[in-house]
């Protein structure tokens, strides 16, 4: 449950309007909301008040999208209703030393909601404040254009982080995310190619040179739909609930990337995990890894 900031230095409360296309026909929050969510309370507000991104920025660091984890309810709003959401930021650095070390920022965000329905029968709690789901972002801290091999930071410099936890985090390889658990059974054997290609043009990029993040769930969500559809399991209820993403390499224009997903199930809950590459490389490298429930 989102919690009122003490410190706006580490805290920051957003409010912003549910887009039309962010809320599925049967009235529940797709993943697109939580990603709004981040970039009104998490990027619009949180970091806009903290000082030390401004003055790690003097030392040429940025922090730089590495994961995300978003959970979302079941709850019905209304498209165009409000969401309000809570960013919390912590600070921290990876247990190994030496040249392996990483040092983290991550951000936590709590979305929250009025129940309702566009169209069609109404909730029974229809304008009661509803949990709309929780949302992690993980950052590594870069030295965005030091020359390649230069770019990772094993410490951050001496300054003032204004209070925010800081220390030592848990950090996963992103590979970690194909491994299925031992109450996940495996509906294939193995990870094999999406039968649709993405070309990647001038509309998929944005600002910072390549693929934005946020283009990667709508593909990820579109490759998984078709493979649970060719192992007879897609029903017309399905809609992603969790989502896990790491981002490795960049996406660019002119690359032809494609996903290579293994399906599997859960409790009774169909899951994909899959992995997007450039087919155009001779050995293609993992771009973004996912793994998807619905």
């Amino acid at each position: 449950m989102a919690q009122e900031p003490s410190d706006i230095a580490r805290s920051a409360v957003m409010e912003s309007n549910v887009r039309f296309e962010h809320v599925a026909q049967d009235g529940r929050p797709k993943i697109d909301a939580l990603l709004l969510a981040i970039e009104e309370s998490g990027w619009g507000g949180l970091l806009r008040h903290l000082k030390f991104p401004i003055g790690l920025r003097k030392h040429g660091l940025y922090p730089i999208l590495a994961k995300i984890h978003a959970k979302s309810t079941d709850a019905s709003i209304r498209a165009r209703g409000t969401l309000s959401s809570v960013s919390n930021v912590e600070l921290g650095y990876t247990p190994d030393k030496g040249q392996g070390r990483r040092e983290l920022m991550r951000i936590h965000t709590d979305v929250r909601g009025t129940s309702g329905r566009t169209h069609g029968a109404k909730p029974e709690d229809e304008g009661q404040a509803v949990e709309i789901g929780q949302l992690t972002t993980e950052y590594v801290w870069t030295k965005l254009f030091a020359e390649p091999g230069q770019r990772r930071v094993h410490t951050l410099p001496e300054t003032d982080f204004e209070g925010v936890p800081r220390g030592p985090l848990q950090w996963s390889a992103p590979e970690s995310l194909l491994q299925l658990a031992a109450d996940e059974q495996a509906l294939e054997s193995e990870l094999s190619p999406d039968s649709a290609v993405t070309r990647v043009g001038l509309t998929h990029t944005d600002a910072n040179h390549h693929v934005n993040s946020f283009v990667y769930p709508r593909l990820f969500e579109e490759a998984a739909l078709r493979r649970l559809a060719g192992l007879g399991r897609a029903t017309p209820d399905l809609l992603v609930r969790e989502a896990h993403f790491a981002f490795q390499r960049p996406g660019l224009v002119g690359m032809e990337l494609q996903v290579r997903a293994r399906a599997f199930e859960r409790d009774g809950r169909l899951g994909v995990v899959c992995v997007m590459e450039n087919r155009l490389e001779e050995k293609p490298l993992p771009r973004v890894v996912g793994r998807l429930i619905f």
